[in-house]
């Protein structure tokens, strides 16, 4: 069954929604530090600014360019975009083209969402590959087809619009140059597959963080990085209110527009809450800190995983499990869910010998480089078509069956049974 979005004008979105949209504007934010850190560039090197609209989600500026973005949470039960009327409304595409065709087409614009392409909405992606490549006058080639559909569709979806304000409405409209759709394709970008927002309690520090804390030498911290921005994004996310000139072709360089700084951030104030998160990591952590009952859990906590790492490890080992359950019984299934724990076994023992050892805590580093090879390793014929996710719960059912280690060796149902009996006293 289809799961209708919240149309953007009809008010503040579920919190949750809302919440998965701070978190995707957070990510984008972390995705330009870290190429920053990487590059070996300081902040003072390129002005980028995070503007947050009035249902608009939000404006990337990166120097003197601009990237707007639709960001689109639909559940799982939705399935795929394949068609360019779900593209169009469902994924905002519509929206978009009418605010760049505003801003005298001048910025770059982004599609953020959890579905996948399929079909129609697949080769559309594909089209906008082939123009971004091209320079001066864009060649069709094989996309004209697309490009005619893409006009028709736009013309529909107007006039659908139009009948359902005004039923006597007579409004024809004329349907866009393949040129200007063309132009609109070269500067578009889909950001699909994104995490639903249920996954990302368990996996947005590591997913969004940890390269972050990593280039600053305090892994350890990712949690702390990811909780600290998250919260004033959110905070100028609730700030970015219907204001008299909160039209995105004028909030772009209206500075003197009453409230602007409340919802903005620039790359400086994303340093500072680094920084402070870095150096108060615990200030940021999740109370009351649930009881380890389990040995996964607790090899990863005495291996100096985050809670966050943790619970998703714990989550994904059960799915992991009830995947197996569901399968045919037989020798088939019992040989390859060992063949499936075997590779997995060496992954994870490969990548243990690359960063174990030292003074530090060593297991979120072991995580995170197992969550790398993991994702390469889906896909593989050995894999047994398990996607990354439950093949990572597979290493942490190995963990907790005592075969894989986040920390030197020790008795685990000894710790187990003492965090019990002292969270009892």
């Amino acid at each position: 069954m289809k799961v209708t979005p919240t149309p953007d004008d009809a008010g503040a979105e579920a919190m949750d929604r809302f919440d998965w949209q701070c978190a995707m504007a957070t990510a984008d934010l972390l995705a330009v530090y870290t190429e920053l850190l990487k590059a070996g560039r300081t902040i003072g090197e390129v002005a980028v600014e995070l503007i947050c609209e009035h249902h608009e989600d939000w404006a990337l500026l990166l120097g003197d360019d601009a990237d707007i973005v639709s960001a689109k949470h639909l559940e799982r039960e939705f399935g795929t975009y394949s068609t360019l009327k779900q593209v169009l409304d469902d994924g905002g595409v519509l929206h978009l083209f009418d605010r760049w065709v505003a801003l005298k087409q001048s910025p770059t614009c982004r599609v953020m969402t959890t579905p996948s392409l399929s079909g129609d909405a697949r080769q559309l992606e594909k089209a906008c590959e082939h123009f971004a490549g091209q320079q001066g006058n864009l060649e069709f080639g094989e996309f004209e087809g697309i490009l005619t559909k893409l006009a028709a569709e736009i013309v529909r979806r107007r006039t659908v619009k139009a009948k359902s304000a005004d039923p006597k409405s007579e409004i024809v409209f004329v349907p866009e140059s393949a040129e200007t759709l063309a132009a609109f394709l070269r500067v578009l970008r889909f950001t699909h597959s994104r995490p639903f927002r249920d996954d990302l309690a368990y996996s947005a520090g590591d997913r969004y963080a940890m390269p972050v804390a990593v280039a600053l030498g305090h892994a350890e911290a990712a949690d702390a990085i990811w909780e600290a921005l998250m919260n004033v994004v959110r905070e100028r996310m609730r700030a970015a209110g219907p204001e008299p000139r909160a039209a995105l072709p004028l909030v772009l360089g209206a500075r003197d527009e009453p409230g602007f700084e409340k919802r903005m951030l620039t790359l400086a104030d994303v340093e500072t809450i680094v920084g402070v998160a870095v150096a108060n990591p615990s200030g940021y952590r999740r109370l009351p800190k649930k009881v380890l009952t389990s040995k996964v859990a607790v090899k990863m906590s005495a291996g100096g995983c985050s809670d966050t790492a943790i619970a998703r490890a714990e989550s994904l080992r059960l799915q992991f499990r009830s995947h197996w359950r569901t399968v045919n019984s037989g020798p088939s299934k019992v040989t390859a869910r060992r063949n499936v724990e075997n590779a997995l076994h060496r992954i994870a023992d490969e990548e243990a010998a690359a960063v174990s050892g030292g003074p530090q805590p060593w297991g979120q580093r072991l995580w995170s480089a197992v969550q790398v090879r993991i994702d390469a390793f889906e896909g593989n014929a050995k894999a047994h078509g398990l996607d990354s996710n439950l093949l990572l719960g597979g290493v942490a059912e190995l963990s907790n069956k005592c075969l894989v280690w986040f920390s030197p060796s020790f008795d685990a149902d000894t710790v187990m049974r003492e965090t019990a009996e002292k969270a009892s006293s």
